[in-house]
């Protein structure tokens, strides 16, 4: 009935929203691109812009990331492999988002590759926490190299797996 089809797409855009995340279509003999409900606010793309093709959707990927999207796009295609890239996005001045595109394709019924169909995964907080976890790592290491106190990191079978530098002046031994 209409009532469970809208009930249903409903309950789809909430799942899609709710996990940051779109699908798209791409039609290989057209070029045409179908972008899935909530895909332009997922990507910070205005209702009113429009993406009817590949190279439309291109302008909005970080130029250093384009050659990475050409070349996984080429050898899926050339593999007939699934589709899988990190790529950064951004509209105009709204802030960069990492976005995880993975697709697959849709063939005819003779089994020839038509299409490709796929997702976009918004990445972009576990990208900003893994560039946190970095430098936060960096600082830390440098707190235990330049401290005047010496420290040593050992394994739970009371292996030395690490001593700073303070700690080797003072025992006599080197890293190696």
């Amino acid at each position: 009935t209409d009532a469970a089809l809208r009930e249903s797409e409903a309950r789809t855009r909430l799942a899609l929203s709710a996990a940051r995340l779109s699908y798209w279509s791409w039609n290989l003999s057209t070029g045409e691109v179908v972008l899935g409900p909530g895909s332009k606010a997922l990507l910070g793309i205005p209702d009113h812009q429009i993406v009817e093709n590949y190279e439309a959707f291109e302008r909005f990927v970080h130029p250093e990331d384009r050659p990475v999207i050409r070349d996984r796009v080429a050898r899926a295609l050339a593999d007939e492999a699934p589709f899988e890239a990190e790529f950064r996005f951004a509209y105009g001045d709204d802030p960069m988002r990492w976005i995880l595109g993975k697709g697959d394709f849709v063939r005819n019924e003779e089994g020839k590759v038509v299409g490709l169909t796929g997702v976009n995964i918004d990445i972009t907080e576990r990208r900003q926490a893994e560039a946190a976890l970095r430098a936060s790592e960096v600082r830390f290491r440098q707190l235990i190299e330049a401290s005047p106190i010496g420290l040593m990191i050992g394994d739970a079978r009371g292996l030395l797996r690490y001593g700073n530098p303070a700690i080797q002046t003072m025992l006599g031994y080197t890293a190696e």
